[in-house]
This record gives C-alpha cells, structure tokens and sequence, in this order.
C-alpha cells in the first residue's frame, strides 16, 4: 500500500520509452527527487520555528506534506509561465494548442453543432 501511494505521489503511472535507457533514467530521476523531497521535509522540520505541534488531534500525514513538498520542487525545477504571461500571451498558447486537421469532425463538433 506504501508503494502504492508513493506511486500515486510522484506519477509513476507510465515509463517513457523513446530509448532503450529511457525508462531507467525516468525512474532514476523521479526516486532522486523523492529523496530530495524527504531531505527538504526532514530539514524543514528540524529548523523551522513552527514545527512542534499545536493541535495534537489533528496528527501530522506526512503523505500530504510529501505531496506539497513534491510539487513545491517540481514547481522550482520547472516553474512553467506563470498566471500573468499566461493570461497575456493566451491567444499565442490557444493557437498551439489547437486540434491538428483531421478527416473527420471532432466529437464537440458533432454533439454541439454551435461550438468552434
């Protein structure tokens, strides 16, 4: 169940496999990251002024704080655009991420004849 949840965690659900070693790497890099992940918390947890607890019928879930942690280093290794360039190169990025030509019509066109 442990490996299940961790699994789940850090989207292990598919390797890629363009190359013979790609999958190895991948997983390689996503178990670096989850040990990156666990040092963090554990530093965290040993300096902050605000780890002790205050409400002790609320327990701690070390998988949420994993989960917060592992999209807080994801987010600094790759911090994506940001709202504001995303709201104002939004025609830009609408354009790329359109449906290439196809031969037959796509789905929303054929259940709501009024959609573009």
């Amino acid at each position: 169940m442990v490996f299940k949840r961790f699994k789940s965690l850090v989207q292990l659900g598919s390797l890629p496999k363009y190359h013979e070693d790609s999958p190895k790497a991948w997983l390689y890099g996503k178990l670096l990251a989850a040990l990156l992940v666990e040092k963090l918390i554990s530093h965290a947890s040993s300096i902050s002024p605000w780890a002790m607890t205050w409400d002790s019928r609320r327990p701690k879930s070390p998988w949420r704080e994993f989960s917060f942690a592992w999209n807080e280093v994801r987010r600094a290794i790759d911090p994506g655009i940001g709202l504001t360039k995303t709201v104002s190169d939004w025609e830009n990025i609408s354009k790329e991420l359109r449906e290439a030509p196809r031969k037959r019509s796509p789905q929303l066109a054929r259940h709501f004849p009024d959609a573009r």
